[in-house]
This record gives structure tokens, sequence and C-alpha cells, in this order.
């Protein structure tokens, strides 16, 4: 017992390296991001040709150029990771200092893999003016205020010692 979860599955190993990860995983998402990212692309460029409110054109303009960069990012960041788990299929090396050079390359790719898609948020903020500004009304105005409020509803409920004089005649 070696401490680690493996296949023992050879057709099913088959199925996950040749189809789960290069096609499932890889390719096909980032072809339908691409594939999303090119069609609302033309469609702002299509809507900013008609006559409409410059205040949606810039809307549009500003969520388009959100996904584009955003694309555009996990493109970067997902093809090495893409590119090395297809080329490792037949690995052309066989010693063990080998294996090893392979595996810590395709863990930092795989952390770039991962980390492409938990970026969004700072990309968002990064590029859109608007999102910035909604970000800091629904932290500051939103949730600042109920829980300024909540505190000092907190504050109004404190049981404290009061004292009390009698006076005897």
């Amino acid at each position: 017992v070696s401490g680690s979860c493996r296949n023992s599955s050879t057709t099913f190993s088959t199925y996950a390296n040749y189809f789960i990860w290069p096609v499932l995983l890889g390719c096909l998402p980032v072809a339908i991001m691409l594939i999303f990212a090119i069609l609302s692309y033309i469609s702002v460029r299509r809507i900013s040709k008609a006559q409409i409110n410059t205040t949606r054109l810039s809307h549009e303009r500003q969520i388009t150029s959100m996904v584009l960069v955003y694309v555009v990012f996990i493109i970067v960041l997902s093809l090495p990771c893409i590119l090395y788990s297809i080329y490792a299929l037949n690995p052309p090396y066989t010693d063990t200092e080998s294996t090893a050079r392979g595996r810590l390359i395709y863990g930092l790719l795989s952390f770039f893999y991962y980390e492409s898609y938990a970026c969004s948020f700072y990309i968002y903020c990064c590029v859109s003016k608007r999102f910035r500004k909604q970000l800091l009304y629904v932290l500051f105005e939103v949730h600042l205020k109920r829980w300024r409020k909540a505190f000092g509803q907190l504050q109004q409920n404190q049981v404290g010692i009061q004292q009390i004089t009698s006076t005897t005649n």
C-alpha cells in the first residue's frame, strides 16, 4: 500500500488519458469560450454601428472587454497544461529523474491551469470600472451599513450593572 489512490482499470485509464483530460477538460472548454468571446465581440461591433443609447453601448463594451480579457487569460494559462498533458501521454523518458522533472512541470502547469479559473474576480476588478464601482457599493453601502446596524443593536442590548441608592428616613 503506497498511500495514494490509483485507478486499476486500464480501459478507464485509457479513456481518461486520451479523452477526458485532453478533450473534455482541455480543448473543449477553451474552444467554447473562444467561440462565444468572438460572437460577443461581433455582437458589440454590430450594436455600435446601430443607433442605441450610449450608456448601454458603454456597458456592452465593458462586459465584452471583461469577457475577452478573461478568455485570453484562460487560454494563456490553460494551453501549456493541456499541451503538456497530451505530450506526457507517451513519455520519452524512463529514468526516475526525468519522471520527477515531468511531474514537477505538470504540477506547476496544473496550478496555473486551475488558478486561471479562480482569478476571474480579480480580472473583472482590473478591467471594468463599472464592476469596481458596483463592488464598492455592495461592500460599503450594503454590507457595511447592515453590519453597523447589527453591531449597534448589539451595543444597545448590553446588560450592565446599575447602582441603586436607597434613601431611608
